[in-house]
């Protein structure tokens, strides 16, 4: 295919499977800034742009040897079927004369018989399928290869199929005075009586005294079946515990390669020691559901190791301090547990779980009122079909409270199953009560020894030696902070000082962490030490340490830091002992508690900031304590562990749901979420700033004045969502107005008079929150409506507007990509009573309304035209164009090689089209495929100029997504180079910290046939110190250095370079499972001695400015052969123009919501026959715009200036017209680039202004 012509591709769905989201070793590599550069006419100075590389790590979570062609492979994946569900057919039949036992056994006969054809059909064994699903949802989840699956989606009776979200475990006395529930005993006088709190996790171990005052027996000390595995007698043997399942049984990892579940009744969670024969690399469970469990609804156990069975009413502070494990928030309610992970691992079995709650036969489900699900997975996706359980269960009136996330302040990090809107989503917010382990101190000498508070490594999984040790720091003389901090392995003289001891390590919890605690455990270990020791700089821990499974190792309190160490520096890692020495003892099981008022309603920076509004929803909710929280302790009989997360802020919350529920019986589904929801005012802050609804909803909770609020408030056209979310917002030319309406709900008896406002959180300057009217009069059991308004008066006076409480640094040394969010609360104030609060937000951005002109060349022979712009930019915002909260419109010129029609949607109420599986699926269908080529210019770190030739794809698709680069939405290029078997791959995902952290950074990463990281570039070549709109968009632009695809700077210089290449815009929910492709457009190719360039060959993006222009060329022998064959363009008569091929101009900034034909503008290349002009107007031919017609391009007639067929000179364009009727181009014009570098200083000092 020639340079200019132009393929249509519909959707290859017999594609093999594309990228599996596995890790792979990668080699580091420098990230370039290319550059944005103004489009103008002025002079070529030569100088080009230069961007200085910033060393990064290259993302490791992406598996680079594998291809878009030659991917298979067993993967589970859920097979929904177009069966009713057995609560569908009860639903359909309850009017009808018919018994309820013969509906559900006749449908639940349908859902099994479907599955046991799907199963026959794969021919797969009984460990293959994992479960049936007939409440809730009528499916199937299996285990199988790709390429049967892709086959069991045709059949008529499947909906989808669609791959199964691993969820991960995502890791009480003072907490219970912080959030109320105390209180709540004694003033409201209820605990949870006949409350039911399902637990969906990794078990509960009844053997213990917090759920059980009579246990006969105790936890082994190795696995034992009998104990593990055989059917619990409820209730005699259990105490709380009511009921449960074991869904998978002992073995099961959920990992690749995992052995089959193996269900049986018993839901007793599994301590680590249970797990000996399992890879120690994954994760144990830990007791996370014994925890969890006891901090929902644990008795309490005394200081003598008996179960706590008095009084809760009764029980004042220092009894309650003075407990070995204080109770649950709602220790009067009962439990049930779902176990859905083995010893180790991640699970997918939710959906069997909550399947089972949704049985409509199932007596002990029906008890169950409040589901905690301390579980997620990171940037899964709204359409995660978990979340339509979830949202059937809250139908049925049952509160479900689910984690956030421990993924950070990161836009759309908290996945799913926190982002249904249904669900009541909990953040993880810092008390002021602590119980830490410790470990016994002393220096050689001392007969006295001290317990120092800390924390113990969460993956030691020996038993801890009863024996003192020396321990040694490092010399850090000539050492740098990575070495000194154990990221690098000892050299010889080193590890001979360590072996036989525990060594100390500098973390500094306040800075960038050079790598995780694995990498220091591990090279301490080869270095032959017998432990480790971790220095800290707080004494509020944001997170465990992980560690290894064969080194303890315990992480000391930033107070028992110094008075450890003789002086310990941050800034260099150095430590130094005293003189006298020091020995540790690891003395795991005595705690000590210490309190830190000024550590209060703080945030616990690894709480994941949640959706911020794409699919509906803002998220989280609420939140809740969750570090350093002490509750059961799995195998311990009576004793605590100590873990943090918002694992453990969520089951707070559930508690207190089961409050809530208790002492208000009568309350409406909708008004229980509200009323926690409402009453959670306590601001979490950061440097005295609130965080916000994105961070923490409404702030963290009350239990009891969640128990007794007279009034609630929700949007009531979401009430299940409770806050209020306005979506994103693109705002054009005209003023904007948008209101919602929110539901204010009298539950007393009483007539209440309520004063409403709006309290703003972040600003964003041109956005107006209003409220109206200023007080309603509610009557007893009715609501009344409130209207709050977002109005945006003047649209030129948007700025992007940063968050007060997000840094501007994405943590890797670049700006952030980032959205301007306003955002608030709704204050709701009845008379003598406390405020009440329901969160609002939007996210709102300003669009262009850009164009570029046809290209004209004059003849055959000319290489030189011209983009001319027109229509209305951007150029607002705060500070100058180079600030970060600055919009200026950007366009990144490109030759269209590809168009691709849009894919249906889905209907599942017919079986005439198979399209698109959901909404996030078609985020990635392809509308538009481009290329170009073009130079950067950067200075390596010896100062030495270099120049590298890149490469750039550009892509359009029909949808936009809410951001690009997770398994769920992304784009993967196959790169075909001659002489090579197998593709290069390009992926753009969100960049992974070495700590394993993702960033609000989206990367371009290429990955050679042996699985070689050989390339890293900024999506849209630049970082966030520039504006590209990434988030919502339609539009991408992926650079790539040529040598990452092997070519040789030779070549290059030659331009001998060309290659084909595939494009797939993949989603794990494609509904093809084998390719994961949601639309493919293949066998492209690229010559970079036919490509055009732009500007000076220097620069992919420039300033989307009306009245610029910017200058395009193409090589002398670029073909001239129409895209297609076009009669009205071979019988053109001299003078007419050929159609000779399309530039696809990413118009960044453009309208995405607005605009039906795209923000992208495909415009026609044309080639005048000779220099005289027609005296009629002339007919030229341009294809059309619509990627959906896939017929020939049509010819429009367009009278010019002279009755020439050329485009309007712009108004920089330097000249009249010439006697051609073409712009005039003296000079070739150039682009002037704006320097920039990733890294905040680079950005400051080398900068360059900007033109326009």
């Amino acid at each position: 295919m020639t340079a200019g012509q132009v393929k249509k591709h519909q959707s290859h769905r017999a594609r093999r499977t594309v990228l599996a989201a596995t890790a792979a070793a990668a080699t580091a590599l420098s990230l370039t800034a290319v550059g944005v550069a103004a489009a103008q006419a002025a002079p070529d100075d030569g100088s080009g742009g230069r961007a200085p590389t910033i060393p990064l790590q290259h993302p490791q979570h992406v598996d680079a040897g594998q291809s878009l062609h030659e991917r298979t492979g067993v993967s589970s994946y859920y097979v929904r079927f177009d069966l009713p569900s057995v609560r569908e057919e009860l639903e359909a039949t309850k009017n009808q004369r018919v018994s309820q036992a013969a509906v559900v056994d006749r449908t639940t006969e349908a859902i099994e018989s479907a599955a046991e054809e799907v199963v026959d059909e794969l021919g797969i064994g009984e460990d293959d399928v994992l479960y049936t699903t007939v409440n809730g949802l009528a499916g199937v989840a299996v285990r199988a290869d790709s390429a049967d699956l892709a086959q069991i989606a045709e059949r008529d009776d499947v909906i989808s199929v669609t791959p199964i979200s691993p969820k991960q475990l995502t890791s009480n006395s003072g907490s219970n005075l912080l959030t109320g529930a105390a209180a709540t005993w004694d003033y409201v006088g209820v605990t949870g009586e006949g409350q039911t709190i399902a637990v969906i996790d990794t078990g509960i171990d009844f053997s213990h005294r917090d759920f059980n005052p009579s246990f006969e027996g105790s936890y082994p000390a190795s696995y034992d079946a009998g104990f593990f595995e055989s059917q619990p007698s409820w209730g005699e043997d259990t105490g709380k515990v009511i009921g449960g399942y074991d869904f998978v049984g002992h073995l099961y990892t959920g990992t690749d390669g995992s052995p089959a579940a193996r269900p049986d009744p018993n839901p007793m969670d599994e301590s680590a020691a249970m797990c000996p024969g399992i890879d120690p690399s994954i994760p144990r469970g830990g007791g996370h559901g014994s925890h969890v469990s006891g901090t929902a609804a644990g008795y309490g156990v005394n200081a003598d190791g008996s179960t706590f069975q008095g009084s809760y009413a009764d029980l004042d502070d220092e009894e309650l301090r003075s407990m070995k494990v204080g109770p649950g928030s709602a220790p009067g309610a009962d439990l049930v547990a779902l176990k859905v992970f083995g010893c180790a691992g991640s699970t997918e079995y939710v959906a069997a779980a909550l399947d089972w709650l949704l049985d409509p036969t199932n007596e002990t489900a029906a008890k169950v009122t409040v589901v905690n699900m301390s579980v997620g997975w990171t940037y899964a996706s709204p359409d995660d079909p978990d979340n339509l359980l979830v949202e059937e269960l809250t139908q049925d009136g049952v509160t479900v409270v689910i984690s956030a996330g421990n993924d950070g302040d990161v836009f759309d990090v908290g996945g799913s199953n926190g982002n249904s809107p249904a669900a009541l989503t909990v953040a993880n917010s810092i008390g002021d009560t602590f119980v830490y382990e410790t470990v016994d101190a002393s220096a050689p000498e001392d007969e006295v020894s001290e317990l120092l508070a800390g924390q113990y490594s969460v993956n030691f999984a020996g038993t801890y030696p009863d024996q003192t040790f020396e321990v040694v720091a490092l010399p850090s003389a000539g050492k740098s902070v990575s070495y000194l901090s154990g990221c690098e392995a000892f050299d010889a003289a080193d590890a001979a000082l360590v072996a036989g001891k525990v060594v100390i390590l500098a973390w500094d919890d306040a800075a960038a962490l050079p790598c995780g605690s694995l990498v220091r455990f591990n090279n301490a270990a080869a270095a032959g030490a017998t432990g480790v020791l971790l220095t800290s700089t707080t004494n509020v821990f944001l997170a465990g340490i992980g560690g290894n499974a064969g080194l303890p190792g315990f992480q000391l309190t930033a107070d028992a830091t110094a008075g450890f160490v003789e002086s310990y520096d941050p800034a260099t890692g150095a430590i130094t002992l005293p003189a006298e020495g020091r020995t540790v003892t690891f003395a795991y099981g005595p705690t000590v508690v210490q309190q830190f008022d000024d550590e209060a309603d703080t945030l616990n920076a690894s709480s994941s900031r949640g959706s911020h509004g794409t699919f509906g929803a803002v998220k989280p909710d609420v939140a809740a304590p969750g570090t350093l929280i002490a509750s059961a302790g799995v195998g311990s009989g009576d004793d605590l562990a100590i873990m943090s997360g918002t694992s453990m802020a969520s089951p707070h919350v559930a508690g207190i749901a089961a409050l809530v529920r208790a002492a208000r019986t009568d309350l409406p589904r909708e008004a229980v979420k509200a009323a926690i929801v409402n009453t959670a005012t306590h601001d979490v802050t950061i440097d005295g700033i609130p965080f916000g609804p994105g961070r923490v909803g409404s702030g963290r909770v009350d239990a009891e004045r969640a128990a007794t609020t007279p009034v609630v408030a929700y949007d009531k056209a979401a009430p299940e969502a409770v806050g209020v979310t306005f979506g994103v917002l693109e705002v054009g030319e005209a003023a904007l107005t948008v209101e919602r309406t929110v539901a204010v709900r009298n539950l007393s008896g009483q007539q209440q008079s309520v004063a409403v406002s709006f309290e703003s959180q972040s600003d964003v300057t041109g956005v107006e929150y209003t409220v109206s009217p200023s007080e309603v009069s509610v009557a007893p059991g009715t609501t009344a409506d409130v209207t709050v308004t977002l109005t945006v008066a003047d649209p030129t006076q948007l700025a992007k507007d940063l968050d007060p409480t997000m840094d501007l640094d994405s943590g890797i040394g670049l700006v952030r990509d980032f959205l301007a969010t306003p955002s608030g609360w709704l204050v709701l104030s009845p008379m003598e009573q406390e405020s009440l609060l329901v969160p609002v937000a939007a996210a709102v951005k300003p669009h262009a309304d850009m164009s570029g002109s046809d290209v004209v060349f004059a003849d055959a022979e000319a290489t030189t035209s011209q983009i001319d712009l027109s229509g209305r930019g951007l150029d607002q915002g705060s500070g100058d164009p180079e600030d970060p909260q600055h919009y200026q419109s950007v366009i990144v010129p490109t030759q269209l090689v590809a168009q691709s029609p849009r894919l249906p949607m889905d209907d599942p109420t017919t079986e005439e089209v198979e399209g698109l599986l959901n909404t996030t699926a078609s985020t990635v269908d392809i509308a538009s495929v481009g290329t170009t080529a073009f130079l950067a210019e950067w200075e390596d770190d010896q100062g030495i100029l270099r120049t590298s030739s890149y490469v750039g794809f550009g892509i359009e698709t029909w949808n936009p997504w809410s951001y690009l680069g997770t398994q769920f939405a992304t784009i993967a290029i196959d790169v075909y180079v001659p002489g090579a078997e197998e593709p290069y791959v390009v992926w753009v995902e969100k960049y992974l910290s070495n700590t394993g952290d993702y960033v609000d950074t989206s990367v371009v990463s290429v990955y050679a046939p042996d699985g070689r990281n050989t390339g890293l570039e900024l999506l849209n070549t630049l970082d966030g110190s520039i504006d590209t709109n990434v988030f919502d968009q339609r539009q991408a632009f992926l650079p790539v250095d040529l040598t990452a695809f092997g070519f040789t700077p030779e070549q290059i210089e030659a331009g001998d370079v060309s290659f084909t290449f595939d494009v797939c815009g993949y989603s794990e929910w494609s509904s093809d499972p084998q390719t994961k492709c949601v639309d493919t457009v293949e066998d492209l190719e690229f010559d970079l001695a036919s490509a055009y360039t732009f500007g000076n060959g220097y620069n992919a993006v420039y300033l989307d400015t009306p009245g610029t222009s910017i200058p395009v060329t193409r090589p002398a022998a670029a073909p001239a052969a129409p895209i297609v064959p076009l009669a009205a363009a071979a019988a053109a008569e001299p003078g007419e123009a050929t159609h000779v091929g399309d530039l696809l101009l990413l118009h960044l900034h453009n309208g995405v919501s607005t605009s039906e034909t795209g923000p992208a503008q495909i415009v026609p290349v044309l080639e005048l026959a000779d220099e005289t002009p027609s005296e009629e107007p002339s007919e030229t031919v341009s294809p059309s715009t619509d990627p959906s017609d896939t017929g020939s391009p049509t010819a429009s007639t367009t009278p010019t200036d002279g009755g020439s067929s050329s485009p309007s000179p712009s108004a920089s364009s330097g000249g009249p017209l010439g006697s051609t009727g073409a712009p005039v181009i003296g000079a070739v014009i150039a682009a002037v680039a704006l320097l920039l570098g990733g890294a905040v200083l680079l950005l400051v000092r080398r900068r360059r202004g900007l033109t326009s």
